[in-house]
């Protein structure tokens, strides 16, 4: 799963906590093809935001917190790498080849990721890919993330969702 859901212990208020960059798994098919140096460590990785906020489900708050590292997928980026700045940092995309620091992640140095041609190759691979794709674009995660967002939105009481990073 490319994400989990904290769901609340006490009682629920409408609060979601979305933390995105806090996942550091590389699934196996994907390993092997990151510099090992870098996927040690990733340096994109907005470290322990999730260990910060897990008090959170005790006030009835629910969280969804990442699983996989963002050079996998970046779930808090456009589906079709549309940049989110215009004021000359690196950007990365939804599925990055560099870093913040723009180095290259990939051992080949890729400029970008192929999907559709690995899942053509490879239709096991294929849908291991799925994994790629942002919680918001599959089916079955959009049901379960809308539910959840709905639940907010129209039950009792207020209706934030708050996004977590660290920077």
């Amino acid at each position: 799963m490319v994400y989990s859901i904290k769901k609340a212990i006490s009682f629920e208020v409408p609060i979601i906590i979305s933390v995105p960059h806090c996942g550091t798994a590389f699934p196996d098919e994907l390993k092997s093809q990151y510099k090992s140096k870098l996927i040690s460590t990733p340096d994109d990785t907005d470290w322990f935001v999730d260990v910060l906020y897990d008090f959170a489900p005790s006030l009835g708050i629910t969280m969804i917190t990442a699983n996989h590292s963002r050079w996998v997928i970046d779930s808090n980026r456009d589906p079709f790498s549309k940049p989110l700045y215009t004021d000359g940092r690196i950007i990365t995309g939804l599925c990055p080849t560099t870093n913040f620091l723009g180095e290259p992640i990939y051992k080949d140095e890729r400029k970008e990721v192929d999907v559709l041609n690995l899942c053509k190759a490879s239709p096991y691979l294929g849908f291991k890919m799925l994994i790629r794709m942002p919680f918001n674009m599959r089916w079955l995660d959009w049901q379960r993330i809308t539910k959840l967002v709905r639940k907010m939105i129209f039950g009792p009481g207020g209706k934030p969702c708050i996004n977590v990073h660290f920077r």
